[in-house]
């Protein structure tokens, strides 16, 4: 046990300096492991602290604290080599309009002179999934998000954050703002805290995969010059 809280110890002064953005898993024990949680699977999580590895239960991880904290957000900065902010403005306004049925609704801010700048709120459905037969019809709904473009000349930055789930079921108020927070980070009734949780992984994981779905639609749309571009016809 010595020899494992010696260890332990080296690792967490080896992962402060390593990781910027750490995880941070307290075990029911009361042991503080710190580190890059790199496999999260049902029932065990790995974490790397430093050059060591720890598999880790999760029945025996009383909280995992991500580094990043507040809502989800997804971004990436995007070179877009000899195109002027003009150019790449022109095609981010052909790619909302190609993303989105009605862009002009979509679009909230739309403003090139100042910052270069493309503001809109967009959704998607979340349909219900079962689990073991079991159907949780309450997550059915629609998820809101804010996206922004921020335009300069050979490059725009692409963000997409306030992921907020609004239920379609009568009687249920939603999942509310999509956070970093391992677990739903609300009091659920007596026997549904389990299941929300589970969701809540569900909701987040969606996210990401629209968010980052949108990102690189947008990369590669905005990084090819339009046909009113090209001289060639």
């Amino acid at each position: 046990m010595s020899l494992r809280f010696t260890l332990l110890s080296f690792c967490i002064v080896v992962a402060s300096i390593a990781y910027s953005q750490s995880d941070t898993v307290i075990m029911k024990d009361g042991e503080k492991y710190i580190g890059k949680v790199s496999t999260d699977t049902k029932d065990y999580i790995q974490l790397i602290s430093g050059q060591v590895s720890y598999i880790l239960q999760k029945k025996e991880i009383e909280k995992i604290i991500s580094g990043k904290t507040g809502p989800l957000i997804f971004e990436r900065v995007i070179q877009v080599k000899g195109a002027s902010k003009k150019e790449i403005y022109n095609r981010a306004r052909h790619w909302f309009a190609g993303i989105y049925k009605n862009s002009k609704r979509v679009l909230q801010i739309d403003d090139f002179e100042q910052d270069g700048s493309l503001i809109g709120k967009g959704s998607y459905l979340h349909e219900y999934k079962s689990y073991k037969g079991l159907t949780h019809y309450c997550t059915i709904g629609y998820v809101d998000y804010l996206i922004s473009i921020y335009i300069k000349d050979g490059r725009f930055k692409i963000i997409i954050t306030d992921f907020i789930h609004i239920s379609s079921v009568n009687g249920q108020t939603g999942f509310g703002l999509l956070t970093y927070d391992y677990n739903w980070p609300h009091v659920a009734k007596k026997g549904y805290q389990k299941s929300r949780d589970r969701d809540w992984k569900d909701f987040k994981k969606e996210a990401e995969v629209n968010a980052l779905q949108l990102i690189e639609d947008a990369e590669r749309f905005i990084s090819k010059p339009l046909e009113s571009e090209t001289d060639d016809w």
